[in-house]
């Protein structure tokens, strides 16, 4: 009788299907980490129309977008200037001429002077009502800017005029053109071109008060010593502990009038009382005694040196928490 052999043991496992491999460690990575989508011709125009420009070694250049509005504003402040010098020269006397234009040169100077103040505020909403989740990511972009310069007075950021300009520059143009086609007197042009200028060129001012005198262009320093910009010096009082007077940048002419009438302490109790919300600077103890009237401000001031130790210890880490600050 012939017994057939049965297959061997070993054998048996060639009849299972084999398990599946299990993916090398660098095909892991290449299956989870897919390259971005290459963008059309569209998406790359509209992208380059509104990204500022970044070049090594020099001021960071606006947007075309934001060249193109802060164009709008030069265009509109010419026309403005143009119907004043057509007043002036349309007077019908010599001595009407010389009084419009003496008006005129008054109302700029005062706007220019003036636009200090709007400069100020938002150098104090900045410093203390702005929050790291706003919506908008421009101003997320710009309040930790502001913050972050605290910490790093000469990482201020060197960028380009229309870049500063932004975003006030899209809106800026209207109340100039409006003022020109409703044909304002000329001390009413004359003022509007100074308090929009001045309030176009305040963040240019600001970088060149955190910057080495070296490094300020030749009429960046022609203009701080003029006293139509502001200078390291006069900004430098805004950066001592606890960041709470000298907001405005563009020449600093106000900081002093505004700081003898306790013009933040009022302002930052009004907006406490109308809305609710608490500036930063209410942090710092004795600075809130001296917001409510409790000590004097000679007597704060007495207390700055003991006032310092506490903020570094407590409001600096706390500030840099909330912004995500390095350093």
């Amino acid at each position: 009788m012939k017994i057939q052999s049965v297959p061997s043991q070993p054998n048996l496992p060639k009849l299972l299907p084999a398990p599946p491999a299990a993916p090398a460690a660098d095909s892991v990575q290449l299956e989870t980490s897919r390259p971005e989508p290459e963008l059309g011709l569209g998406q790359r125009l509209i992208k380059g129309f509104f990204q500022e420009k970044r070049v090594a070694g020099k001021d960071t250049e606006g947007s075309p977008f934001m060249k193109l509005m802060f164009g709008g504003v030069l265009a509109s402040g010419a026309w403005c200037a143009a119907k004043v010098i057509a007043d002036v020269a349309g007077a019908p006397t010599l001595g009407a001429a010389i009084g419009t234009a003496a008006l005129s040169t008054g109302a700029l100077a005062a706007g220019y002077v003036l636009a200090d103040l709007p400069s100020g505020l938002l150098h104090h909403w900045a410093d203390n009502y702005a929050k790291p989740d706003a919506k908008l990511g421009f101003v997320r972009k710009f309040a930790k800017q502001a913050q972050r310069h605290h910490f790093h007075p000469g990482k201020l950021g060197h960028y380009s005029l229309s870049y500063w300009a932004f975003p006030l520059s899209t809106v800026a143009w209207a109340p100039l053109v409006g003022a020109a086609a409703l044909g304002a007197p000329a001390p009413i042009l004359a003022g509007a071109i100074g308090l929009i200028g001045g309030m176009s060129v305040y963040g240019k001012f600001h970088q060149w008060s955190h910057m080495k005198q070296t490094e300020v262009p030749k009429h960046g320093k022609l203009l701080q010593k003029a006293g139509l910009a502001i200078d390291p010096k006069n900004h430098g009082v805004h950066h001592r502990m606890p960041w709470n007077s000298d907001y405005c940048i563009v020449t600093g002419h106000l900081n002093k009038p505004l700081d003898k009438i306790k013009f933040w302490p009022r302002y930052e109790k009004a907006i406490y009382k109308i809305t609710g919300a608490k500036p930063d600077s209410w942090n710092v103890p004795e600075y809130k005694d001296y917001v409510d009237g409790k000590i004097s401000k000679e007597e704060y001031i007495a207390r700055s040196r003991e006032m310092m130790k506490g903020f570094k210890a407590t409001e600096m880490p706390m500030r840099k928490e909330k912004w995500g600050i390095d350093g």
